[in-house]
């Protein structure tokens, strides 16, 4: 489930023990997966049939995904693409800045995709080590912290992610 603090509310949390598949409320937008076609292309990959089903299952995610739930979402709509497709495919999106990958803290990396409207924008997270929700935390004072602090040190910053763990109010 992905929320987004001090901001808009994109989902709320759910206990652990909710169904998550059936709550409404800790689903994202998705979408076709036009914006994430024309970053890869923008950035100079091929899109090939079998990148295409990866890009299509990505952006049909309704929540925060694995890698092994994307295997299976993509295996059911068109089995003849192999897991390292799609292993590989998510490091590129990865590296053209389209998603993000959470080190979860109870093993499989999780994958939130990036706002297409800002991809440059480095991204803070609050993940929950109970129930893995996801917060994206847009907050200006945080930006202006983390710019001072790489000021001080003579650095200019490019980029960043930023993830909080710990539980949220719901657990």
């Amino acid at each position: 489930m992905v929320r987004q603090a001090l901001g808009k509310t994109l989902a709320a949390a759910v206990p652990a023990s909710a169904d998550v598949d059936d709550c409404e409320l800790c689903t994202v937008p998705v979408s076709d997966g036009a914006h994430i076609v024309r970053a890869l292309r923008l950035a100079g990959y091929q899109v090939t049939p079998p990148r295409a089903a990866v890009v299509r299952a990505v952006a049909a995610q309704p929540r925060p995904f694995t890698a092994g739930h994307l295997c299976a979402a993509v295996a059911a709509h068109d089995p003849s693409v192999g897991r390292a497709t799609v292993f590989r495919t998510l490091e590129l999106l990865v590296d053209a800045g389209v998603l993000d990958r959470l080190h979860a803290v109870r093993g499989d990396a999780s994958y939130v995709a990036r706002d297409p409207s800002r991809p440059d924008q480095a991204h803070h997270y609050l993940v929950c080590s109970a129930c893995d929700g996801v917060t994206k935390v847009e907050d200006a004072d945080l930006r202006s912290l983390l710019g001072a602090v790489a000021a001080r040190h003579a650095f200019r910053a490019e980029g960043g992610l930023l993830e909080i763990t710990g539980r949220c109010q719901a657990c």
